[in-house]
């Protein structure tokens, strides 16, 4: 492959093999999250369950109860002349040892609903972690071989 950036090059393997950046490690885990309207950061929703069912270092796939509330999209509004994407606040259940959040901003990559249901998954990627909350996440996906 010719002209490939060093990032799909890292995320390309043998045919049938995983394609993304990350290992992710499946979980179950439950969470909250908001979002903050992109331009001006001048609204923001109430706080809304999720559950988390994986998790990586650069993001998490999520079950929501929908994609919009409180007047906002996940992934922005698409009417603005000058878009830009939604601001994700998240918050999940510490994986391991005593109860803890990790949290993070980040934004929907992607987003599908699910059967038939009224639920969605969606694709949070991370933008924004502190290092307190960065490094309980690595010493989860550490532990758990992920790294």
């Amino acid at each position: 492959m010719s002209g490939g950036s060093k990032a799909s090059e890292e995320t390309l393997g043998p045919p049938g093999s995983e394609r993304r950046r990350w290992k992710r490690k499946d979980i179950s885990a439950e969470g909250r999250m908001r979002i903050i309207y992109a331009l001006g950061q001048s609204r923001s929703s109430r706080w809304e369950k999720i559950l988390v069912n994986n998790i990586s270092t650069g993001g998490i796939r999520a079950e929501v109860p929908y994609v919009s509330w409180d007047d906002l999209h996940i992934v922005g509004d698409l009417t603005e002349p000058a878009w830009m994407p939604n601001v994700l606040d998240i918050e999940v259940e510490a994986l391991t040892g005593p109860p803890q959040e990790i949290f993070f901003q980040g934004s929907a990559r992607w987003y599908s609903r699910i059967g038939d249901g009224p639920d969605y998954l969606i694709g949070i990627s991370i933008s924004t972690i502190s290092q307190e909350d960065r490094e309980k996440l690595l010493t989860f996906l550490g532990d758990e071989g992920f790294i």
